[in-house]
């Protein structure tokens, strides 16, 4: 068994440079906050978290490495969303529905990007009222509210991806 090795960052760069990493060009957007993992998480659900509340997306980061996902990116805006969406093709999607102005059009577009993805909205608002906002909206796997407490979110979102993963739970 190969020595567990810290992940990899990507550099800091001017805004919207695009880095080429294992022939996938990533999204920069002036930030070092996209992931690489080697060893052992290197097998661990991607999850894509985009939010723009900075003590939000720092909780789920958090709370979700320590439940095995690997954070492969973080997005404050619609466009960058997208963008890290296709070029991430991550597992999981976390989608705050106020990024920072709601967009039925951007919710639609971040769908499109990663089609196989799990895509998890989450606001504020009560789960129910979130479900109300979204009606009509195809592609949304997980609707969850931010009143929940964040190991509810990860455990929302691990259940998602066991049923998906298992052909025999879907019937």
């Amino acid at each position: 068994m190969g020595a567990h090795l810290p992940p990899r960052r990507i550099g800091q760069s001017s805004a919207g440079v695009r880095h080429r990493t294992a022939g996938r060009a990533i999204a920069d957007e002036n930030r070092a906050d996209v992931v690489f993992p080697s060893g052992p998480m290197a097998n661990s659900p991607r999850l894509l978290v985009c939010d723009d509340a900075p003590g939000f997306r720092l909780i789920i980061q958090t709370v979700f490495e320590d439940g095995g996902f690997r954070v492969v990116g973080t997005a404050d805006a619609w466009d960058l969303a997208e963008a890290l969406a296709r070029d991430l093709q991550p597992d999981a999607i976390l989608l705050d529905l106020w990024l920072p102005t709601f967009e039925r059009d951007g919710v639609s577009r971040v769908r499109a990007a990663a089609p196989a993805a799990v895509l998890a909205v989450v606001s504020s608002l009560a789960a129910g009222e979130i479900g109300e906002l979204t009606g009509g909206l195809s592609g949304i796997d997980l609707v969850l509210s931010k009143r929940d407490a964040p190991d509810v979110l990860l455990h929302s979102m691990l259940g998602t991806l066991r049923e998906r993963s298992d052909p025999a739970s879907r019937q």
